[in-house]
């Protein structure tokens, strides 16, 4: 048995990747991959190549994942794990995946997905083979598919396949009943066209308020609302949220470092630095929290006014501050706080850190895209000489890799490698373009390569964010949520209107294949900009 618990969306199998499959099933071997992890019908290679047992994912009550893919080309479904309040991060199967700390040395993790479904199926049909040695490939399938549990309407369907696998398969091959042909599988595309989506098309959506010009506030609610659902609901394309963040919706200082907090699964929202709590977030949070819950406030009264927090409280929901003299230790206690969070759900804190200049939002917004995802801390620093307290906060934690976003004028060498002496780490790792642009593209970079040696394989969306107007931060803030909840990539846009893709950019996204956000209103991103990145992201790139 072969399992490729990996993979990617694609239009096409690649010929060369086709070949290895007939081969390798010419020669009696039965290949299983995973079908994908992005709750669409979108197809996945090698999971919908010809030949290959694609395998979607149940939850423990045996009801078809929310993540797993559902097409034409899933054969059965094992357990895999139900995503855990919104976290990309999910608590039913055990692994030794490191994805979330970064450590290759974790113990037994709790984490999700189709991949952990797959060698459910491939160590089952080892058990097949080892009763029934003689069996072909095809045979295999067939014995799975017809012993399968139906979990659907009778026979096969796009959402579980033939059914849920199960130790049928066993009993069967050892009875030795003769065993037919599989049913025929539909055909796929076989060929060299990229990473691109069927027919060359990619979704493209626009999240924004509707309102030009965009402003944080009812920006920020409008990213919320497309990704979570009403406290206490249930719904196929949205998830609850368990907690909430909220900044100052006119400055970024005590921002920079929240990123991290939300983990993809928590809305962050902002208000204005005086006067009550901003009415559309008010809303906001009332929708989509339960009582009780949390409601994160980064900054001190000077940054978010006391009112607020009896604001949140009259909401019947629980104002936590975390702030600090400075804003360098308004990010430590924002970090100490993600730790605690992140051993609550039984993770632990992460081994890595992020180290950003303290002035410059670029860098730290781009960090972001790390911290939502992976759980990383993000700690501030001047360009010259690492703050006290963000020193205080390296040399405490336990870490086995520092990342610094952004060059040497926002973050000097002789501060990146103070800051690795302090945190104990053999070297620091710079993250850098020669403008904001190529930052935000070498963190997406970033991404991809942390992605690749996930269940996941890649990034699943890419968002267009707008990295040059003076009040950009807030809109390209609250889009790390979304770029965490989906493993998004960011693709950077210049110019006050957001009209100008740079070199760096339009390499960057060409050919990205990926389902497309443009982050903000019109006035953010020019709909001319949003048709050339479209085109581009769905363009082969050369070689």
């Amino acid at each position: 048995m072969v399992n490729l618990s990996l993979g990617g969306p694609a239009a096409s199998c690649p010929t060369a990747l086709q070949a290895v499959i007939d081969a390798a099933i010419e020669a009696g071997t039965a290949v299983v991959s995973s079908a994908g992890n992005a709750g669409d019908a979108t197809p996945n290679i090698p999971a919908s190549c010809n030949g290959v047992i694609s395998v979607g994912a149940v939850g423990p009550d045996a009801s078809v994942a929310r993540y797993s893919t559902t097409n034409d080309y899933v054969d059965v479904v094992a357990p895999g794990g139900a995503a855990a309040e919104g976290l990309t991060a999910a608590t039913e199967v055990l692994t030794t995946s490191w994805w979330l700390s970064g450590a290759r040395t974790e113990p037994l993790m709790p984490v999700t997905g189709t991949s952990f479904a797959t060698p459910y199926v491939a160590g089952l049909l080892g058990l097949v083979r080892a009763v029934a040695p003689e069996l072909t490939p095809a045979q295999l399938e067939s014995l799975l598919e017809s012993t399968a549990t139906d979990l659907g309407p009778a026979g096969r369907d796009d959402d579980s396949g033939w059914g849920l696998a199960t130790g049928a398969a066993v009993i069967a091959a050892a009875a030795g009943e003769p065993v037919a042909d599989p049913a025929p599988d539909p055909d796929f595309p076989v060929g060299d066209a990229g990473p691109l989506r069927p027919g060359g098309d990619v979704p493209v959506v626009r999240v924004s308020a509707g309102e030009v010009p965009t402003e944080p506030i009812t920006q920020a609610v409008a990213v919320s609302a497309t990704l979570f659902a009403d406290a206490g609901a249930t719904e196929e394309a949205r998830v609850p949220a368990a907690w909430a963040v909220v900044a100052r919706s006119d400055d970024y200082a005590d921002a920079l470092a929240g990123s991290t907090l939300t983990l993809g699964a928590a809305p962050l929202l902002f208000t204005p630095s005086d006067g009550r709590l901003a009415g559309p977030t008010a809303t906001e949070l009332q929708r989509v929290l339960a009582a009780g819950s949390p409601v994160y406030l980064l900054g001190g009264p000077a940054a978010v006014p006391a009112a607020v927090e009896d604001d949140i409280r009259a909401l019947g929901l629980t104002p936590v501050r975390l702030a600090g003299p400075v804003r360098e230790a308004t990010a430590v206690a924002i970090a100490d706080e993600v730790d605690r969070v992140l051993v609550e759900l039984g993770i632990g804190p992460a081994p890595m850190a992020l180290l950003v200049n303290r002035d410059d939002w670029p860098d730290a917004v781009a960090a972001g895209l790390l911290g939502a995802q992976f759980g990383y801390p993000i700690l501030l620093t001047p360009p010259d000489e690492v703050a006290a307290v963000t020193a205080e906060a390296l040399a405490a934690r336990d870490l086995n890799q520092l990342l610094v976003v952004g060059g040497t004028v926002r973050v000097s060498d002789a501060a990146m490698n103070s800051a690795a002496d302090l945190s104990g780490v053999t070297t620091a790792v710079r993250l850098a373009g020669e403008e904001r642009n190529g930052t935000v593209v070498a963190v997406s970079a970033a991404v991809e390569e942390l992605l690749s040696e996930t269940a996941l394989g890649r990034p699943q969306t890419a968002l267009a964010v707008n990295v040059r107007r003076a009040d950009a931060y807030a809109h390209v803030l609250s889009a790390t949520v979304p770029a965490g909840a989906a493993t998004g990539v960011f693709i950077p846009v210049e110019g006050d209107a957001g009209d100008v893709v740079s070199d760096q950019a339009v390499g960057y996204a060409r050919g990205l294949g990926l389902p497309l956000a443009i982050m903000g209103g019109t006035d953010v991103i020019v709909p001319d900009t949003a048709t050339a990145l479209e085109a581009l992201v769905e363009t082969p790139a050369a070689g």
